[in-house]
C-alpha cells in the first residue's frame, strides 16, 4: 500500500476565517446604521402625517363653525390655552348638550377645547417623559393682509446627535437629545 502525498490543503486557515469574520462584522455595522437612519426617517414621516391630520382637523372645525371662524379671525389660537368662559369648560359642555343649547360663542370655545383635549391625549400617548406638557403644540394666526391662516405644528422628539466637541468630556458616543420639529401650513378659508 502506498501513501499519496496531497500537495495542497483543501480547508480554510484560521487567518482566512478571521478576515471573513471582520468583513462580515463591518458589513453588519453598516446595515445597523442604515436601519437606524431608516427608523428616524420613518418617525419623521409619521410626525409629518400627524401634523397634516391635526391641521386638517382644526381647519375643518373652523370651516364648519362660523362662530369659531370669527373667533379665529380675531384671536390667535394656541393649543396649550384653556378655551373656557368664567363658568368653566365642563359647564359649557353640559349646557351645549341640553335642550336649551348654548350660544355660538360658547359652542366655538367648546369646539376649541375638544380639539385641545385631543392634542393633549395625543401628547400623553407619544410622550416618553413624565412632563405634563404635551410634545405637540399648535398655533394658529390669521394674516389679514394675505387673508390666510398660518398654522404651525411643533413637536418635541428625541433624536441622536453627536456630542459637543469638548475634548475633556467627549466620549465619542452619540447622545439622545430633545429637538423641536416644526411644520408650517398656510390655509385660506372662504
Amino acid at each position: 500500500m502506498q501513501l499519496k502525498y496531497v500537495g495542497k490543503n483543501t480547508g480554510f486557515t484560521l487567518i482566512e476565517v478571521l478576515i471573513a469574520m471582520l468583513i462580515l462584522t463591518i458589513a453588519m455595522l453598516g446595515i445597523a446604521s442604515l436601519h437606524l437612519v431608516s427608523l428616524e426617517n420613518s418617525n419623521s414621516a409619521y410626525l409629518r402625517a400627524q401634523s397634516v391630520a391635526i391641521s386638517e382637523d382644526i381647519i375643518e372645525r373652523i370651516r364648519h363653525n362660523p362662530a369659531l371662524k370669527e373667533y379665529a379671525l380675531n384671536n390667535d389660537i394656541n393649543s396649550t390655552s384653556e378655551f373656557t368662559t368664567s363658568t368653566g369648560s365642563r359647564y359649557m359642555l353640559t349646557k351645549c348638550t341640553t335642550t336649551d343649547g348654548c350660544d355660538d360663542d360658547e359652542l366655538a370655545l367648546v369646539e376649541l377645547q375638544n380639539w385641545a383635549n385631543t392634542l393633549n391625549r395625543l401628547g400623553r400617548n407619544t410622550s416618553e417623559s413624565n412632563s405634563d406638557t404635551p410634545p405637540v403644540n399648535v398655533t394658529i394666526d390669521y394674516d389679514p393682509l394675505n387673508k390666510v391662516f398660518d398654522l404651525a405644528v411643533n413637536w418635541e422628539q428625541k433624536q441622536w446627535h453627536a456630542p459637543d466637541s469638548d475634548p475633556v468630556t467627549d466620549t465619542g458616543e452619540r447622545q439622545r437629545v430633545l429637538q423641536g420639529t416644526s411644520y408650517q401650513f398656510l390655509v385660506a378659508i372662504n
